[in-house]
């Protein structure tokens, strides 16, 4: 029996948010597409399936997250996390409207 075909996950998320000094809507949509790994054998779905937990997990080991209870999303900064994936060749895209 041969190999799976490869498979590609789409992850796509638009947020909202109103800003107190400008007192508008701003949104925030961030896409991200990812495709197999011919380099390490990995479907897309692999790539994507823990990614975020292997990165707090070294976020923690290096003590940039503290002790406790606390949840991934406000445990480091936004952009040092997605600067993590983007290291680890998992591109996404950012647009704020």
């Amino acid at each position: 029996m041969g190999a799976a075909p490869p498979c590609t996950p789409i992850f796509s998320a638009s947020l909202g948010s109103r800003l107190s000094s400008y007192d508008q809507e701003t949104t925030v949509t961030i896409d991200l597409i990812d495709y197999y790994d011919e380099t390490t054998g990995f479907a897309a779905m692999e790539r994507l399936t823990g990614w975020h937990c292997a990165m707090m997990m070294g976020f923690q080991a290096r003590g940039r997250v503290p002790a406790g209870g606390i949840s991934m999303e406000v445990a480091v900064p936004a952009a040092e996390f997605m600067e993590a994936v983007r290291k680890r060749g998992i591109n996404f895209t950012v647009e704020f409207r």
